[in-house]
């Protein structure tokens, strides 16, 4: 490969990976947000993981996008309407071990 086919690839791989703006760690992601490891591997292993990730040979790693996506959808904003009682999750929850029992 020519030195100027070799710089037009790295050249493209940089600005592909500026794209993809940067990466925290499973570590870095799991002290910001205060959860456990086995946590992060059971969301990870969901059928529509709850945070995307790469994986990166052995290496996990988050996009910090969206981390923050996946926060502003944690989001509960003031209205009551958004929100259900305990009692009305308790109520659900119950159904749903009736059903499968």
């Amino acid at each position: 490969m020519s030195d100027t086919l070799k710089t037009e690839a790295v050249e493209a791989t940089e600005a592909d990976a500026a794209d993809l703006g940067p990466f925290m760690s499973e570590a870095e992601l799991i002290k910001l947000l205060r959860l456990s490891r086995p946590t992060v591997v059971r969301w990870r292993n969901f059928p529509t993981p709850r945070i995307p990730f790469y994986r990166v040979g052995l290496q996990i790693r988050y996009r910090i996008a969206d981390v923050r996506a996946y926060l502003e959808s944690c989001r509960v904003d003031g209205d009551p309407s958004r929100r259900r009682s305990l009692a009305a999750r308790r109520s659900i929850a119950e159904r749903s071990v009736k059903k499968a029992g």
